[in-house]
């Protein structure tokens, strides 16, 4: 059984503007940002490989960070500054 902690590299974190989320062996079916007061912030639906967002409008701080994949999903916690 893989760990779903390894199914995705989210990187830079923290980070300034962009994000870069690497599904690996997997598909990322969707991502969704979540502020420290779970309001949603950011939704994206797909099937892509790896995905590329743009944070650079958001206030800095700590977001929640879950990726679906079509291997399991991960929540990170990542940091905007």
């Amino acid at each position: 059984e893989d760990n779903p902690e390894d199914l995705v590299s989210i990187y830079p974190n923290p980070t300034n503007d962009f994000i870069n989320i690497d599904g690996g062996q997997s598909d990322i079916l969707e991502v969704s940002i979540y502020d420290m007061q779970g309001k949603l912030v950011y939704t994206q639906k797909n099937r892509t490989p790896s995905v590329h967002i743009d944070l650079g409008a958001y206030v800095s701080g700590g977001y929640l960070l879950k990726v679906t994949t079509d291997r399991g999903t991960v929540v990170r916690k990542i940091e905007k500054r």
